[in-house]
């Protein structure tokens, strides 16, 4: 009868564990809506305009305007996240590192994926980490080279 206890009480544990592990690995959903404020916005539009916030519905770009435009679209159920002057890009897809050079090529700059999985970064963040032609990839990532070259970056 103890066998049967600790039994149940090992697969219990198991399940439970597991429970656990499926909520900690899982990958977070975007709020439903979303306003970047109080920045420069780079709105890679025709125009190239930059403009002061942005705001989202799900995975599609509202408005882009100024922050007081875009806080007049703020409800109950939005996320406001306030920028304080730094740069978002307003477009899905991932810059390239000699698109962050263009940022900046005297400071760091690092654009990172909202699911950790995915970061990019200019020259110059490159160097202060030491990543360069002679790195090996990570354990479990890739060091993406330019075409035709072990660099990590155009340079």
């Amino acid at each position: 009868m103890k066998w049967k206890t600790l039994l149940l009480v090992f697969f219990a544990l198991v399940v439970g564990l597991g429970v656990l592990v499926k909520i900690a690995t899982r990958t977070p959903l975007p709020p439903q809506h979303q306003v970047f404020i109080n920045g420069d916005v780079l709105t890679m539009d025709a125009d190239n305009r930059v403009v002061q916030a942005l705001s989202t519905r799900g995975e599609l770009i509202e408005a882009v305007g100024s922050t007081e435009e875009i806080m007049a679209l703020v409800g109950d159920d939005t996320e406001v996240v306030d920028l304080r002057g730094r740069t978002l890009l307003a477009e899905k897809r991932h810059p390239t590192c000699a698109e962050l050079d263009g940022v900046s090529t005297e400071h760091p700059v690092v654009a990172m994926h909202v699911s950790g999985h995915m970061l990019v970064a200019n020259s110059v963040a490159l160097e202060l980490v030491d990543i360069s032609a002679d790195t090996p990839d990570p354990e479990g990532g890739v060091i993406d080279q330019q075409p035709g070259s072990m660099e990590p970056c155009a340079r």
